[in-house]
């Protein structure tokens, strides 16, 4: 307990993920997959009849058992190749608001699929609806920062995107995005130590001292161990199994939106924290 606190739940979380890699996959083989409703998942529909197809998704501290996130976003895509970056801007905005609330990020890799629901003549009778291929990078980009849901879009591992006939006029895109239940962190107090060759792991600063010094060393240890199996044996996948089960960010693709820090320096800091 600190500060009124109990620091206990966090640390034991941040030990779990510290955990290595080879030692992960029995933990999910037995999770089937399984739909659920809007319901179930925390969202809710607007019975407005100009935002009749937004979800809004509930706040919550972690992401459903199901493994399983559907949310529905009011309005026509943009292109990428798109010149008024209000316009991108616009859209990004719209989805951020759906995720504002949620106290998580997924930090493992997601599946992701889109269905554009547009009206057929529009589709195929004018020249203003932007191709399939066009609209990814925004949307893959707006559910991806430290107030969406994604750390990063490297954790993409595959996405469908179609567009299908709509009735109405009103464009919408829907979203499906299938992800391991237990792989997420903690919105609030994350930054990431970078541990040497470009990775970067997540922590919460709020985990007790002792917790986060037992977590540091170990995955330090960790990544030494890779590096020295790699060195010796040239076989990658070998050396992966040395790793912890949350994956590694390179500190490219997190330094611009979050907080790094050296292992030695947090260390330190650490241990100065636990000898007072």
């Amino acid at each position: 307990m600190r500060g009124g606190v109990d620091t206990k739940p966090a640390a034991a979380r941040q030990l779990a993920l510290a955990g290595a890699a080879g030692c992960r996959g029995s933990l999910w083989a037995s999770r089937p997959a399984t739909q659920v409703n809007a319901k179930a998942l925390g969202c809710s529909m607007s019975n407005d009849p100009k935002t009749r197809f937004d979800h809004a998704i509930l706040p919550t501290a972690f992401p459903p058992d199901s493994g399983i996130l559907q949310f529905t976003v009011a309005g026509p895509p943009v292109s990428a190749q798109a010149r008024l970056k209000s316009r991108k801007a616009e859209v990004r905005q719209k989805i951020l608001g759906l995720f504002r609330s949620l106290g998580y990020l997924l930090s493992g890799e997601v599946h992701v699929d889109i269905e554009w629901l547009i009206h057929e003549k529009e589709r195929y009778e004018t020249d203003t609806a932007p191709d399939i291929d066009a609209i990814l990078k925004p949307l893959l980009d707006a559910i991806s920062g430290p107030e969406a849901l994604l750390i990063d879009d490297s954790q993409v591992q595959s996405v469908a995107c179609r567009w299908l006939d709509h009735a109405h006029q009103e464009q919408c895109l829907k979203f499906e995005i299938r992800f391991r239940a237990d792989e997420w962190v903690s919105k609030k107090d994350l930054f990431f130590v970078h541990f040497g060759d470009n990775l970067c792991f997540p922590m919460d600063r709020s985990t007790d001292i002792e917790w986060a010094l037992r977590c540091v060393e170990m995955v330090q240890r960790m990544v030494d161990t890779r590096r020295e199996i790699q060195a010796k044996s040239g076989d990658y996948y070998v050396a992966r199994l040395m790793m912890p089960a949350q994956r590694m960010f390179h500190r490219t693709r997190v330094s611009q939106h979050f907080s790094v820090v050296e292992a030695s320096t947090y260390l330190a800091d650490l241990k100065v924290r636990h000898a007072t």
